[in-house]
């Protein structure tokens, strides 16, 4: 995933300098799909190496042992929202960024506590249904609760 991320992402730099692939690529619909891959492929790769079920940047605890796995993951994430919305902008005029600013001046800041509170409540949860059943502490699996009721309580604020 990571290899096809980096190759894709490699065609883009290159394809935006060189002017011959520029007029093809650049604003088409090929760099609307490779985009969308570049997307899927690093919502994959974050779930993956996120995941405490699969441990490949995090121990089978929950703790972090890779840390350089785990942030460029969310990264690369964040960088193909960021590629998604530049080229969403480009072609169809669609500006997210625009839209969030011309909103109320708190807008962004409920809209960022709803986004983490989604993120709490899908850890919690995932971690719950996965680890739960394996240890038996019942201080890990309250904590797991607490999660999830106050990512929902900060959702529906």
């Amino acid at each position: 995933m990571a290899m096809m991320t980096l190759l894709l992402s490699g065609f883009m730099t290159v394809s935006h300098m060189h002017e011959g692939v520029k007029a093809t690529v650049v604003g088409s619909k090929i760099e609307g799909i490779i985009i969308a891959l570049v997307l899927t492929f690093s919502v994959v790769s974050c779930a993956l190496t996120t995941g405490p079920a699969r441990g490949l940047a995090v121990d089978r605890y929950g703790g972090l042992i890779h840390g350089n796995m785990y942030y460029l993951s969310w990264f690369a994430f964040a960088n193909g929202l960021y590629l998604a919305s530049r080229y969403l902008n480009e072609v169809y005029g669609i500006n997210f960024v625009d839209r969030v600013n011309s909103q109320s001046s708190t807008f962004s800041y409920w809209l960022m506590l709803l986004i983490s509170s989604i993120i709490i409540i899908a850890a919690s949860v995932e971690l719950r249904s996965t680890k739960c059943a394996e240890i038996k502490d019942s201080t890990y699996c309250s904590r797991t609760i607490l999660g999830i009721t106050v990512g929902a309580v900060a959702a529906i604020a």
